[in-house]
């Protein structure tokens, strides 16, 4: 046998150990982030906790775009479709929580509505107690 086919092996050995090192190694860092945001959510921080789980949720986009999506390597064009993607999803997240943050809080659930038709109730209450939905139900 020739040194040729006795090396052969061994380069495939190496070419497995470079194809699968990359994508472990980003997942192990991803199991970290996660681990971290799950530890993290059990600490008693008050307003930093969403701040602090959304970061590690923005690192975890980054490994992602950055190594998984190989991005790293990829045309101009397509790194700018990514960041045009990623615009447009802050975005929509931004105009999501200033409608969640622009409404007012309430002080507790809807007041149950009474009747004297006990069906009445059943049924107002299958609607979660809303008394607009109730209160001008009658017979």
């Amino acid at each position: 046998m020739t040194d040729a086919h006795r090396d052969r092996p061994q380069q495939r050995s190496s070419l497995y150990c470079e194809l699968w090192l990359g994508p472990a190694l980003v997942w192990l860092l991803l199991l970290a982030v996660l681990a971290a945001s799950a530890w993290s959510a059990f600490l008693p921080l008050g307003p930093f906790n969403p701040t602090i789980n959304l970061l590690l949720a923005g690192l975890m986009l980054f490994i992602l775009a950055a190594f998984l999506m190989d991005l790293r390597s990829a045309s101009p064009v397509l790194r700018l479709v990514a960041t045009a993607g990623l615009f447009w999803v802050i975005f929509l997240f931004a105009l999501t929580f200033t409608d969640y943050l622009s409404r007012r809080p309430t002080a507790g659930a809807l007041p149950e509505v009474r009747s004297s038709d006990s069906d009445h109730s059943v049924r107002c209450m299958a609607f979660s107690n809303s008394s607009r939905l109730c209160g001008s139900y009658s017979r």
